[in-house]
Order: structure tokens, then sequence, then C-alpha cells
């Protein structure tokens, strides 16, 4: 564990041109960093390779399990690490402010996305904006992020920080 730790201080301090595909943020360690708000998980600088790495990581650490009725409370880092797309977003934005991105820099969108059995079901992402350009985190394309003008699917803004908090359900 240790040493993944230093893999990953490493990997955030500036190497980032040279990392490795094995380079990590391990599920545990964002989620010990959302959960205790140690000051020692803040970096300086997240780049969109640390939010792609912070993506996977947070996409495959929590198990696929589809809503079970209406209500369907969002769930940062599910003790039993099974949810959704609501609770991959929740862990995803819990994790980002955890490493010390602005709250104002993030919000969650919604849309439908269309399934491979043909369903439509609702779908929700989290963009960051990041020295003025936004990236999304989807759980659906957990090996990257893209800008917003490359989304696959139509969407709307959700939930921004700032003092009039938008809602929209699409």
């Amino acid at each position: 564990m240790l040493f993944r730790i230093a893999i990953l201080v490493l990997a955030l301090a500036g190497s980032r041109a040279h990392a490795q595909e094995s380079v990590t943020l391990p599920y545990p360690w964002l989620e010990y960093c959302a959960r205790t708000r140690d000051p020692g998980c803040i970096v300086q600088t997240i780049t969109p390779f640390d939010l792609a790495i912070i993506n996977r990581e947070i996409t495959e650490g929590i198990i696929t399990r589809e809503d079970d009725g209406y209500y369907d409370p969002w769930v940062p880092f599910p003790p039993d690490r099974m949810g959704d797309c609501d609770d991959r977003a929740a862990s995803t934005r819990q994790a980002l402010l955890a490493l010390g991105v602005d709250p104002k820099a993030l919000r969650f969108e919604t849309g439908l996305v269309k399934e491979p059995d043909g369903r439509t079901l609702g779908h929700i992402v989290v963009v960051v904006t990041l020295d003025g350009r936004e990236w999304v985190l989807d759980s659906k394309t957990p090996d990257k992020v893209y800008p917003p003008s490359k989304r696959p699917y139509a969407w709307k803004p959700m939930a921004a920080e700032s003092p009039n908090i938008l809602w929209s359900i699409p």
C-alpha cells in the first residue's frame, strides 16, 4: 500500500508526462481521503490525466447495481462497493473535493442514455473545470475524460455550487 501511495505522489507531483499505465490512484486511498478530509490528500495540481485515473478507479471500484426502486439515495463510496452512476458521480465529487478541487469547479449533469439492450435510462456525470477548460468524468467511459463538446449524449446541467443551486431532471 505504501508503495502505491509513493507511486501516486510521484504521478501527481509532476511526472505525469512520463507516467506509466500502471500508475493508479487506488480506490481505497480515494475513499480514505473523501472520508477523512486528511490535509495530506490535497494535491497542488490536478490534470486531465489525473481525472482519467480517478474516473477509472471509481468506476472500477464500484460494482454496477441497478436501482431497485424510485427512491435511490446517492451514496459516495458505498460500503458494499455496489452502486450505479449516481453513486459513482457522488464518489467522484467527494474524491475531487478531498484532493483540493474547488467546489465551484464541479457540477453534475444528467442525460438520457440508450443502453445496448434498447432501454433509455437516466445517467449522471461530473463535469470539472480545470484552468478554464471543462472535462466530463463519465462512468460509461472509465478510461478517459472528454470535453463537454464531445458528449455522446444530450446533457442538462443538474447542480452546481453557486448562490442559487440549479436542479434539473431530464
